[in-house]
Formats: C-alpha cells, structure tokens, sequence
C-alpha cells in the first residue's frame, strides 16, 4: 500500500481500487516465483503437481508392471530389457513422479511472462536428462540412508563446521556416495529414465513434444506445456487471485442484507464475501430474522480513526520504542573457531556448549519467526490507519464502517485484513466511535473501569477499580498530555492493554479538562470470564463452573485460571513424588498464566493431547533457567500435564462432562457419514463439517537442489 490512491472516492471506487491492489500483488508474487524458477510452489505450479501426480505415478507403475513390452506385445526377456527399467523398479515411482513434475514446471515456466514462457520449447534431451539426474541423485540417498554408519557419515561431512551452502553440500554428498559404492547411471540411461516420465507426461496430456529437421539432416525434439495446460494456468490465477482482495473499512454505509441481497458490498468484484461463510446463507436469512437484523445494526455503527493514538504509535514505531512491540533477537554466536572445529572431537565440556549452542540457535529462528509475524501485523494495522486518515483528504471525512461476516458457528467477524475493531490491542486503541455520547455519571463510572482494567487492575472490586482511577488521574493526564516522553512512555507501555490505555488516557484527560460538555468516543470494553465456561455452567445451572467465572454475586471477582493454578499447586504440594519435578515447578511458581490457556481452550474441543501442548508452549517460553534445553522442557511438561487436567476437571466440572458428551455424539454421526448441525433458537443454522483432507505423503531424501531443479552434474 505505499502507492496511496488520491482523489474523490466513492464506495464503489474504494472497492475496485484495493481489490486490485491485492489481486496484482498476489499476481507479482506468482511472477516472482516463476522468475526464479520456482514455479513449482507457485498457486498454478503447486496445483498442475497435484493434478497430475497420481496419473503419472500410475502409468508409470503400469509400464514397469508390464515389463516394457515391446511393440508387438511379447514380453522381452529380463537380459533384453532396457536399462531404465531396473533402475525405476528400484526407486520410489511416487517420489520420483513428483520430482519430475517439479522439474518440468519449474523449466517450462521458468522466467514466464505467462504465454510467452509457457509456451517456449525446450531440449527434450536436456529435460530428460535433468529428471533422470534428480531421480539418481534421490536414489543414491534411499540406498544410503539405509545404512546407518553412510546416513551419520553424511551428516558429519555435511555439518560438522559451519553452515554450509548447496553447492558445498552436493560435493560432502558425492564424497559419501562414492565411497558407497554406487555406480554411476551416465548420461544415456539418466536420459531414457526422464524419457519414461516424460511420456507419461504427454500422456496425460501435461506437454507435448514436438520433433522436426534441422536443415533436412538434424532430427530435434522440443518440449513445451500443451495449449490446455496454458489455458488452465491463466484461467488457475485468475481465479485464486479474486481471493486476494485487500479487504478494507467502508467509506459509506455497507448495504443492508436481505432476501436479495447477500453482502454488504457495492461492486461485484468484493461481493463474493457474503455475510455468512455457510452453504445455509439463505436459510438464514429466511429463518433467522433477529440475526441478520444484528448484522445490519452492527455494520451500520460509523467509526473513525484514533488519530491522537495513530500519531502517537507511529512516532514510537519509527523510533523503535513502541511497547510490546518485540525486537528481533540477536543470533548467538558460535563459541568455537570455525576453522579448527571438529564436531568429532570434543571434550564433555566442549559438547555441552556446543548443545546449549544448538538449542540457542533453534530458539533463535523460533523467536525470530514469530517476531517477523508479529512486526507484520503492525505494519498491516499501520498501513490500513494510514489510509483511513488520509481519507479525510479525498473525500472530506472522518468515519468508516465495518461490513461483517458469520462463520459457521455464527460467531460475527469484521470484513477487514487490519484495523479490526475485534483485533490486537493496538487496532482497538486506535479505532474509536464517530457518533459521540454524552456519558453522565454511570458512563464515568464505567469509563473508570475500564480504565483500570486495561491497566491490569481488574482483579479488585468495580468501586475499588473506580477509586484506582481517580487516585492515578495525574498520573493518567500527565500520560495524556506527553505521550511520547520516556517516562511517559513507561507508565503506559506496562499496562496490560497499552495502546488501549492510551486511549483511554487521552479520553479521561479530555473529560477533566471540558467538563459537562464532554462526549466520548471509545468503546468501552466489558470482559467476559472465559466465555466458553461461562456458557457450559450457565446452560448446566452448574454452581461451581458459575462461581468460577462470575456468574454468581460476589464481592471480588473470580479467576478461575488462579483456582485452576490453586488445585494444581495443592496437588504438587501434597503428592510423594521421587521425579524432582513437583519441587522444581513449585519453585517455578504455579500461577494462572501457566493455566490459562489449557483452561480457555477446554470447551472447544481441547484434548489431554493439546493440553500437553500448551504446556510445552509455557513451558519454553517461561522456563528456560530451570529446564535449560528443549528435550528437558518437553519431559517436565509432558510429566505436569495429567495433573493439570486432572485439576481443570476438578474446576469445571459440569463444563467436562458437557463437552465430553458432545464429543460422543459428534463421534456418533461422523461415523455414519453425516454432518453435525442443530438450529439455534434465533433460527441459525449451525453445521460442523470438519473434512478429512487425502494426503499423500512422500519423503524426499536429498531436498537440497537448486531453484531450478536443475541437473547436479
């Protein structure tokens, strides 16, 4: 989005101009990979594979089933058969269709202006030759990998010393091979193994391969993707690409939905994002009036931009010191001389830091992943905030609108890639309402708590929350009137929702300084207790699950989290254990960010086996200093889980057997072939179709080829 469009927008312009921002950066990443001769992971390139893969395999396999048989159908004798039928016999055909596909794709569209590229011919000698090489190269692996003492002989030539790249690993390859034994195909049977593939190819109809004379003496065979094929491949991103629509906020008011009308768009083009994401759309639209009348009072509520926060947010960012927005971490270094390192010849001591290096070294890419996902996601919010303030500018206004979507449990979702209203803590923040209210007495009691909760003071009365936030009203103003200072900076950025508090700073600020003719503009923000639960025990008039997450009066508010912690802390308090782990998590400390995720995830689904998951995920993320490598901290999480889930069932108790019959009976239908659906009392229908996806795993031995899958030789 650097290329910002200028001039009076309509909604119908809006809609047009950022469905082709994103159907022309979907179709520039496609070229790019075509480019650099990776067209096999591209949309059409991955499909083409996947369309064509099980044919090939299976005319292969029929050709060596048959035994190659000669032109008049007898069978040739096994001293008469050619060459390349010992060698496909003794490969996996599967992995080697696949990689001959990969190769003809990547050669044929590579470096394609489409048409152009798709059509060009190329050497039917050199292809066949290249497929044949890959297939030795991925033969010789399978031959070797079956060999335990080759397979570690080869990962010590290969990584031993540093990082080392394709062409260095190729050469540590052909060093072990030859060592092995293995004799060498040579270029005419490398040639008529690609040559079988490549008839199974034009076969199927993939390529065809045409022969003519060079000046009446020199017969040539080219080959190129069939006319169908081309057209399947503009017609393949064409329509992948009408999915990757840059979906925006509205600038007018989004249509209503009806009987006639399904979305809340006004071109074409975006229409296809209709309300419900169900084949039961019209169904509920006839049946489940109050829903769609939900719908439609949602999308019709005008927003604006925070600016004070978007300014705010944008100087920090450029400064990079913006709160809990994560820093890439720093790589370790190796703590040896890569020139005389020996991974053969190591003291204990010498191993032991050379592990601890490896494991820094994974946690690093780790940790370097997900920081790049998160620094993403801010760019995306930034850049979408960007153009709805510069809105203003084309079109002389301030407000925008959200258009929404079902999902199939009929859970309400905004129609928008960042600036969510229900997204990350600094998409709320800066996200505020365009219609401003006056709030009188109750409304500043409630704008109070909110205040306090996003801060983090939310495990305390209402009346003592409102009481933190007059007590803290310096505090909070002088945030307000220099956000950007240090100290300032500090106040905010610790808050449980910082960009959230700001704004709330920012309004409380504002409501001192104009007094009764104050009216506000953020939404404030009434939390449930982990909802899911809450539910369970409300449908089940369950007294505990009720009490757990609030349903009941009380003077403070509970946290079912923390029980759950509490009876996992008493079990490990209580229990004889010789392992040292009990004592080693005690000393950790028990607490509810240990339980919260395994607790929140439990009535939608989770099993004994994700619960275990999460806990490895804590356990990474928190316990590194007790636990100091990764095989250590899946052991101790791996031994905590059945006490944890055995204590989230002591909590919610009513919410596990819920849940559990649940499961059985979705079990039940699923194993009579039908879906899962009921119609809720607001007349939605509700279907559950979780579709088993055909799989078909292939295991590549020797995956360090180049972009083009070129021949190694």
């Amino acid at each position: 989005m650097d290329n910002s469009y200028t001039g009076t927008l309509s909604q119908t312009e809006w809609e047009n101009y950022w469905r082709w921002s994103g159907v022309t950066k979907f179709v520039q990443a496609q070229q790019d990979l075509l480019d650099n001769g990776s067209a096999a992971v591209s949309s059409p390139g991955a499909a083409l594979i996947k369309k064509f893969l099980e044919p090939v395999e299976t005319l292969v396999a029929k050709r060596v089933t048959d035994g190659f048989y000669t032109k008049s159908g007898k069978e040739k004798a096994d001293t008469a058969r050619p060459v390349e039928y010992y060698a496909i016999v003794n490969t996996n055909i599967s992995v080697s269709a696949y990689l001959s596909l990969e190769f003809i794709i990547n050669r044929l569209m590579r470096k394609s202006r489409a048409v152009e590229s798709a059509m060009s011919l190329r050497g039917y000698s050199a292809i066949a030759s290249g497929i044949g090489a890959i297939i030795e190269r991925e033969a010789q692996a399978m031959l070797a990998f079956d060999d335990k003492s080759a397979v570690h002989k080869f990962f010590t030539n290969t990584f031993s010393n540093t990082p080392r790249g394709v062409q260095s690993k190729q050469q540590a390859f052909k060093k072990m091979i030859s060592d092995y034994g293995w004799e060498d195909w040579g270029t005419e049977k490398r040639a008529r193994i690609g040559a079988v593939y490549l008839w199974a190819m034009e076969e199927m109809g993939l390529i065809e391969v045409n022969t003519f004379s060079r000046k009446g003496k020199k017969v040539t065979s080219t080959v190129s993707l069939t006319q169908g094929v081309i057209d399947w491949i503009f017609s393949n991103v064409e329509h992948v690409s009408s999915f990757f629509s840059t979906n925006m906020p509205m600038i007018e008011r989004p249509l209503d939905i009806s009987t006639e009308n399904n979305s809340c768009f006004y071109t074409d083009s975006v229409r296809r994002l209709s309300y419900c994401f169900t084949r039961d759309s019209k169904h509920n639209i006839e049946n489940a009036p109050i829903v769609v009348d939900a719908i439609n009072k949602a999308k019709n509520v005008p927003y604006e931009l925070n600016e004070k926060v978007y300014f705010v947010a944008k100087s920090l960012l450029a400064e990079d010191r913006a709160p809990k927005i994560p820093s890439f971490p720093t790589e370790p270094e190796f703590p040896f001389d890569e020139a005389t390192f020996d991974k053969n010849n190591l003291s204990p001591e010498e191993k032991d830091l050379f592990h601890a290096f490896s494991s820094a070294k994974a946690q690093f890419y780790a940790k370097r992943h997900e920081v790049e996902s998160k620094r993403l996601a801010v760019s995306a919010t930034m850049n979408v905030a960007r153009e709805m303030y510069n809105q203003k500018y084309r079109i002389g206004a301030t407000k925008f609108w959200y258009s929404y979507f079902l999902d199939f449990r009929g859970r309400l979702y905004p129609h928008t890639r960042a600036l969510n209203i229900q997204g990350a803590d600094l998409d709320k923040g800066m996200v505020q309402f365009h219609n401003k209210k006056p709030l009188g007495s109750r409304g500043k009691y409630w704008l109070a708590v909110h205040g306090a909760n996003l801060f983090g003071e939310d495990k305390v009365s209402l009346d003592d929350r409102v009481a933190w936030a007059k007590n803290n009203t310096d505090m909070i103003r002088y945030v307000a009137q220099n956000p950007t200072n240090k100290e300032a900076v500090d106040i905010w950025g610790k808050a449980d929702k910082p960009y959230q508090f700001l704004a709330f700073c920012f309004e409380w600020d504002r409501m001192h300084i104009e007094g009764d003719s104050f009216l506000s503009a953020i939404p404030v923000a009434i939390d449930g207790s982990c909802n899911g639960i809450q539910n369970y025990s409300a449908m089940l008039r369950d007294p505990v699950g009720a009490a757990a997450t609030n349903l009941t009066d009380s003077a403070l508010p509970s946290d079912i989290y923390k029980e759950v912690a509490e009876v996992l802390e008493h079990k490990l308090t209580t229990m004889d254990d010789d392992t040292g782990y009990a004592r080693d998590w005690l000393s950790h400390g028990i607490n509810r960010k240990l339980t919260k995720r395994q607790v929140m995830t439990l009535p939608y689904g989770s099993t004994l086996y994700s619960c275990n998951d999460y806990t490895k995920l804590y356990t990474d993320e928190n316990c590194s200093q007790i636990w100091t490598t990764p095989f250590d901290r899946v052991k101790a999480a791996g031994w905590l889980t059945p006490l944890l889930w055995d204590s989230i069932g002591e909590v919610v108790v009513k919410g596990r057997e819920a849940m559990d019959w649940l499961q059985d009976v979705a079990k039940l239908v699923a194993d009579t072939g039908n879906q899962v659906y009921y119609t809720t009392p607001l007349g939605l229908r509700v279907r559950f179709k979780y579709a088993n996806i055909k799989r078909k795993p292939l295991k590549l031995r020797f995956q360090w080829r180049d972009k083009a899958s070129d021949c190694w030789d």
